[in-house]
Formats: structure tokens, C-alpha cells, sequence
């Protein structure tokens, strides 16, 4: 194990990265968002996996999600996954190429060993939300004259309306208010401070939130790839369970340079060479109450002497339903839509926005992100994967 885990290689980590660098989304850069694809694909076909493409279509389009497998043993298939597409305007080295890099490298690693393995790799596409979404709330925005081509409200009354609606949209889903009570609710209280475009930029908006409820935003608003993957595939796949990298890059020393979600507190969480829980120098862990094993099994991976991965974990004694109305923030990631079909999946984060002051921002490039950590998140993934024949 120790000679297989010394093989992470921090320079392929830094180009894969390179190599795949956004902004990859579907309205405004679909040709980064096909080259990442066609990246990822090349690399799995190189490192001698059988390689496929899930193939759907929205509105007339095909969007991709990108996998490989390593075919060698009996037991149940463990899936590591990550999403390759990023924000309109942000390059994405953390959020999330820096997840799409460690499944690449586990990937390389794994497909040299001899052990008789079961691993597939998928990397999905428009996690961030589907087209429809940017198209209403960007592409709208501009041909309004609203927003510039660096995707800046042009004027302050615009930017802080957004600023209300995107959080009174936060605080229902956190309190179990539908998406169309919260839109009535922020109609009711700043309609009167509307011009007539940013009215009808809004009714835009409510037009596309409107429709969803608690459940039916999964896959809609966000999370399209792996829902169709889910929906698709899962049926037919013998799944032991998902390893889920999103965001895994970046880590600091910083005092107070970490935040908790809503509703969590330290005492909550297993620790591992984690003092500080305000410190953001460790990898965050989470699962749903049937994803116990994995995440367990990946924590005491992290413990090993080729990797010593600070790591605090949360085993959330609930299901997707439970979730859905009391845990909303730990629903924001391609974990969701296994947990909500009853599949083992662990979420493996350095906790986006509650950590690092560049997420979905222009500003998230390579330069910030820690490749001797992503080293050891990769040899823990790594390890893990060989163990999981363990896994029931």
C-alpha cells in the first residue's frame, strides 16, 4: 500500500487543473465546458479505463457526463465522482477542477495497481445549475443592459435587490418555506423599489423559481448531471458507494479562517489531527445516515503513515428526506441526489465559501490552492478504494 500511495504525483494534480481551467458553463462558454470534458476523457481513455459518455439532452442540447471504469473484481462498484463545469465567470481551480484533478490522479494510481478493483469514475456536468438557470438569470441580465460582460450589476439598487432575493430564497429553503412563498414574499416587500427593468428581470426569476418545490429543485436549479446520471444508471450499477469530491484544494492556517453550516457545532463532529475547528487547515467529511461505513472507512484511511490527513467528519443521523427540512446546506453538492436514492455517499470538501474568500469568484485560480494537501486527500481516496471490497 505505502509504495502504491507514494505514487500521487503533485505536478499531475497542478495540470489537470491547468489543463481543464474554466469558465466551463453552458450558456457562455460551452467550448471550455466541451475541451474540460474531452480533457477528463483522454486522460481516463490514457490510463487504460474503458471510458463512455452519459449523454442528455436539455432543450435541444446535449450535455456530457464523463466516466471510466476499472472492471477487475467481484464486489459492488465504488464510484468516485466530481463535476467539471464552474461558474460564468470564475476559472474554478477549487470549485471544483481541484476535485476533478484527485479523481484523475486516483484514477491513474489505480489503474497500475494489480488488486482485483470495481471503481468507477464520473465526472458530471452542470452541477453549478442548468442552462436555464444562467440563461434567466445572467443572459437576461445582460440583454437588459443590467449587467456588463463581466457579469457586474451596473447599478447598486440592482445588486442589492439581487442581494435580498437570493437571500430570502436561502432563508425559506433553511426554514421549510416553498420557493414560491419566498418569491411572493420578496415581491411583496421590494416590488415598489423596482424600475421597469429590474422588474421584469425579477418576474424572470420568479417565473424559473416558481415552479419548484422542496424536493423537485434537486436536478433543476442545480445538480442536473448527477441527477440525470442517477436517474439514468444507478438502477443497473451494483453501487457499494460514492466518494463525492467537491472543492478539496484549498487550506489555510488562518486564525478564524473557518465557518460551520447552519446548524452545526464543533462537538458534532469526529476530528483527526484537527485542533481548531475555526482553522480551515482540514478536510471536511459528510454523510447521510446510511453512508456510515464509507465515511468511516475513509477517516481511518486518513490516519495512515503515507497520508496523515487532518479530517473532521460528519455522520448526520438523517435521511434525504430528514435532510431536506433540517439540513439544507449539506444538500448543495452531487452527494444529493445518491442520498435521496438511497445510495451510500460520502461528500469530501474544504467547505467552499465557509473556508475560502475566492469561491465562485474570478479571483478562484490555481495560485490559491495547497497540492500537498490534494496529495493527501488523493492517497486517502486511493486507499480507501483498495479497502472498499470491506464495504457491505
Amino acid at each position: 500500500m505505502i509504495e502504491i500511495l507514494k505514487q500521487v504525483d503533485e505536478k499531475r494534480l497542478y495540470k489537470n487543473i491547468i489543463e481543464t481551467m474554466g469558465p466551463n458553463d453552458p450558456v457562455f462558454n460551452q467550448d471550455k465546458l466541451d475541451a474540460a470534458a474531452d480533457f477528463i476523457a483522454s486522460q481516463l481513455e490514457q490510463y487504460g479505463l474503458r471510458v463512455s459518455e452519459h449523454v442528455f439532452e436539455i432543450e435541444g442540447i446535449n450535455y456530457r457526463n464523463i466516466e471510466g471504469v476499472i472492471n477487475r473484481g467481484e464486489n459492488p462498484e465504488l464510484l468516485l465522482t466530481s463535476h467539471y463545469d464552474t461558474k460564468p465567470w470564475a476559472p474554478g481551480a477549487d470549485d471544483n477542477l481541484s476535485g476533478v484533478s484527485v479523481m484523475l490522479e486516483s484514477a491513474r494510481i489505480l489503474a497500475e495497481t494489480d488488486d482485483p478493483l470495481n471503481v468507477r469514475f464520473v465526472s458530471f456536468t452542470l452541477e453549478e445549475g442548468s442552462p436555464n438557470r444562467f440563461a434567466k438569470s445572467l443572459a437576461s441580465a445582460q440583454e437588459l443592459g443590467l449587467m456588463d460582460e463581466h457579469f457586474n450589476f451596473t447599478n447598486l439598487n440592482t445588486q442589492m435587490l439581487r442581494k435580498k432575493f437570493d437571500d430570502i430564497i436561502s432563508q425559506g429553503r433553511r426554514s421549510g418555506r416553498e420557493f414560491s412563498d419566498s418569491i411572493d414574499l420578496f415581491f411583496d416587500e421590494y416590488e415598489s423599489l423596482m424600475n421597469e427593468k429590474e422588474l421584469s428581470y425579477f418576474r424572470g426569476m420568479r417565473e424559473f423559481y416558481g415552479n419548484f418545490t422542496l424536493d423537485s429543485w434537486v436536478g433543476n436549479r442545480s445538480l442536473t448531471g448527477s441527477s440525470k446520471w442517477v436517474e439514468s444508471n444507478a438502477h443497473s450499477i451494483d453501487i457499494a458507494g460514492v466518494i463525492n469530491f467537491d472543492t478539496v484544494g484549498y487550506f489555510t492556517q488562518s486564525p478564524n479562517s473557518q465557518r460551520l453550516p447552519a446548524g452545526i457545532v464543533p462537538d458534532m463532529l469526529q476530528r483527526y489531527l484537527v485542533d481548531d475547528m475555526y482553522v480551515g487547515n482540514y478536510l471536511a467529511g459528510c454523510a447521510d445516515v446510511n453512508s456510515g461505513s464509507l465515511l468511516e472507512l475513509f477517516a481511518s484511511c486518513c490516519k495512515l503513515e503515507e497520508v496523515k490527513l487532518p479530517f473532521a467528519w460528519l455522520h448526520a443521523p438523517f435521511n434525504y428526506e430528514e435532510m431536506n427540512q433540517k439540513m439544507y446546506d449539506l444538500l448543495r453538492t452531487d452527494c444529493t441526489p445518491f442520498w435521496r436514492a438511497g445510495i451510500p455517499a460520502i461528500l469530501l470538501s474544504d467547505s467552499a465559501e465557509r473556508r475560502t474568500p475566492f469561491y465562485h469568484t474570478q479571483a478562484d485560480t490555481i495560485d490559491k490552492l495547497d497540492f500537498g494537501c490534494m496529495a493527501k486527500v488523493c492517497k486517502a481516496s486511493i486507499a480507501t478504494a483498495i479497502g472498499s471490497s470491506s464495504l457491505k
